[in-house]
Parts: C-alpha cells; sequence; structure tokens
C-alpha cells in the first residue's frame, strides 16, 4: 500500500497483478479477503483510482479476516482464492472440514528461501490441497526448486512414517504447478522516445556523453545480491572503452549504515565512475530510471 518502510519485489508484483486484473479481468463482482485495516483501505484507493471500475459496473466486496468462516463457507463468493504466495494450509484444511471443494486454491512464489516459504512448500505434501489447487512458479528454476524440495521432504515422510507413493506422478505433491514467469505492463514500461528520453536523464544528472547502467532493487548485500560484481564490472567497462560511465543504483536500503556501506564501495571500488543512488520508493524516480538507463545490470 506503499506505507511501508520500504518497497519488496513481491509488493511491486501483487500491485501489477492486481492493476492487471482490474484493467483486464472479465469478473462482475471482486470478492478480496484482507487481514489488516491498512489493507482495506490500500484497496479501496486502487479500486477507486483505476479507470476500469469507473467505465465498468463492477462492485468490489471486501471480506475481513474475522469474517473468513462465515464467508466462505458453506458456499463461498468466488471460485478461485489466489494468494500472492505459495497458498495457505490453513485454507485447504478449512475447506475439507466445512466446505468440500467449495473453491481452488491458488498462489505464486516469489523468495522461497526463508524457513516459512519452504514450511508452506512441505504443506503441499501434508496438507488436504487437490488437483484443481494451482502454484504458479514464476521460473522453470522455481519450479525445480519446489519440486526438489517437496520431494526430499516426501522421502524423509516415507522413510520415517511409510507409505505408498504417488504411482504415475512426477510430483510428491497433488497441486499443479504451473510455470508462468511475472508479467511487465508494456504500457508502463517501454522503450523511450527521444524526448522521455531527455527528460529522465535530465532529471537524475545523467550527461549526454555518459553510458548509463542501471541496477534496480533493494540495496541489500546480505539479503539480496552484494554490490562489488557491479562496482567492479562498471569501472573495468569504463577502462576498456574509455566511455565516461554513471552508475545509478535504484533502490532503498533498509538501514543507513547499509547505504552508507554501498556509498563507500562505489567510491573505493568503482572511483572512475560517477555514481548515483536514487530512491527507489519515489514513483516517478522508480519510472524515470528505466528511461534515462543505456543499459542493465543484476546480479
Amino acid at each position: 500500500g506503499g506505507g511501508a518502510p520500504g518497497l519488496m519485489g513481491r509488493q511491486v508484483a501483487g500491485r501489477s497483478f492486481l492493476q492487471a486484473y482490474l484493467s483486464h479481468g472479465s469478473f462482475s463482482e471482486l470478492a478480496a479477503l484482507v487481514q489488516e485495516r491498512d489493507s482495506v483501505a490500500s484497496l479501496l484507493q486502487v479500486w477507486r483510482d483505476h479507470p476500469a471500475t469507473r467505465t465498468r459496473s463492477r462492485t468490489l466486496r471486501v471480506i475481513e479476516w474475522g469474517e473468513l468462516y462465515g464467508t466462505l463457507f458453506p458456499n463461498s463468493p468466488a471460485t478461485i482464492v489466489h494468494a500472492p504466495q505459495p497458498p495457505d494450509p490453513a485454507f485447504a484444511w478449512a475447506r475439507q472440514q466445512a466446505g468440500p471443494h467449495a473453491f481452488a486454491l491458488t498462489g505464486v512464489t516469489h523468495t522461497l528461501c526463508s524457513p516459512l516459504a519452504v514450511a508452506l512448500l512441505q504443506s503441499l505434501v501434508t496438507a488436504p490441497f487437490e488437483p484443481y489447487d494451482a502454484l504458479v512458479c514464476t521460473s522453470r528454476a522455481v519450479a525445480h526448486m519446489v519440486r526438489e524440495v517437496t520431494g526430499a521432504y516426501d522421502e524423509y515422510l516415507n522413510d520415517r512414517l511409510g507409505g505408498r507413493p504417488r504411482v504415475g506422478s512426477s510430483s510428491p505433491v497433488p497441486v499443479r504447478l504451473e510455470t508462468i514467469p511475472l508479467g511487465v505492463d508494456i504500457d508502463r514500461f517501454h522503450p523511450a522516445d527521444a524526448a522521455e528520453r531527455a527528460a529522465a536523464r535530465h532529471l537524475l544528472g545523467v550527461d549526454d556523453d555518459e553510458v548509463a547502467i542501471l541496477y534496480v532493487g533493494r540495496l541489500s548485500h546480505h539479503a539480496k545480491a552484494h554490490p562489488y560484481p557491479i562496482f567492479r564490472g562498471a569501472s573495468e567497462a569504463a577502462v576498456a572503452t574509455g566511455r565516461r560511465v554513471h552508475l545509478i543504483l535504484a533502490g532503498w536500503a533498509a538501514h543507513p549504515a547499509v547505504h552508507d556501506a554501498f556509498k563507500d564501495g562505489a567510491r573505493h571500488f568503482a572511483a572512475n565512475v560517477r555514481t548515483s543512488l536514487v530512491d527507489g520508493r519515489d514513483p516517478r524516480m522508480r519510472r524515470s530510471v528505466w528511461h534515462a538507463a543505456d543499459l542493465f545490470i543484476s546480479p
């Protein structure tokens, strides 16, 4: 909703999915299950601001967490309950007890290296999910990782407790694993024309003769990616080509010390490169960096 101290990729992806669904969905009523009051206010604001809600006959039904069981059972207002993470096993257990086959569960993968995310993947093996449930994997590598984690957990349970393997199944989980990469809004993200490029480079202070190298993402050497290869690569590119290089790091740091460490790193490891740290939480800057850059880099 924009009120968080930072900006996560999964938040960007979730908001983009909602915007796309509002633009292209054929529904007449959207039922939204929300956990916090802040989420209600944020959702209502997105709903009111979206052009499609003003031009089409649609209604929004907000279901707060405390109303969950009374609303979804026995007759769910939606045939699919979608989550911006792997599907919650609590819904699968509730569905089995209160309303078998009341709805399908779907989710999407984002960060899968945390203990909580791995526990959600393990629950795909043990919770009462159905073949009509689905987990959307954002790449083939992610789908492979999901199969490896669930397969290892399935083997452990079999060794520990015994059980029959699923004959003819290549996956230890009943849910469908669908590989669908994250989409891109081509109305918002497109090659810049001359005017857009000039305006963006002026806003960011990029000179005409500079090659602008762009990194977008959280500034976190421990949780995301260490910036040393970026600094080293930009510095060597400047030496090899004789061109002026302007490195743009668009993101945010969770702590001032981390932000300062990125500045220090640029000064030590890319002294021959001009480096700008841009606040990626600012929507105007977050859009402009793409039009200003000549190439994109991500370790």
